[in-house]
């Protein structure tokens, strides 16, 4: 994939990465940097008995990061999570209902950034 994850728990369900970290979509090479925080897959805990949220953190790292930055369409870092997991090993039934929830649900968290990119506290 690219370099290896490194990170720090800050907090219950909270890392930091310590240092940056690199993946390759195709001929795409995105770095997310260090000091960047993540929850890995945010997976209601009913669900964990199927995949952990900490299962395959090299796929949702890079996730979280594409929707806090808005870098690319909503569409496609999501289509990379899939990508990412399938590179992982991440077997079919595992990915694909990831993948559904994200599309399904991942609205609510793009909404959010998006919301704070626009917040602006001089207007108040």
């Amino acid at each position: 994939m690219g370099s290896d994850l490194q990170v720090k728990k800050i907090a219950w369900r909270r890392w930091q990465l310590t240092q940056d970290f690199s993946f390759r979509i195709g001929e795409v090479e995105v770095t997310v940097p260090a000091g960047e925080e993540t929850d890995y897959a945010s997976i209601p805990r009913a669900f964990w008995c199927l995949v952990a949220p900490d299962d395959y953190p090299e796929a949702a790292v890079p996730h979280d990061w594409l929707y806090r930055t808005g870098t690319v369409p909503r569409v496609v870092a999501d289509a990379v999570l899939l990508s990412l997991l399938r590179e992982q090993g991440c077997p079919r039934w595992q990915r694909w209902p990831m993948y559904l929830a994200v599309r399904a649900f991942g609205w609510h968290a793009w909404r959010q950034h998006r919301k704070r990119e626009h917040f602006n506290p001089s207007t108040l």
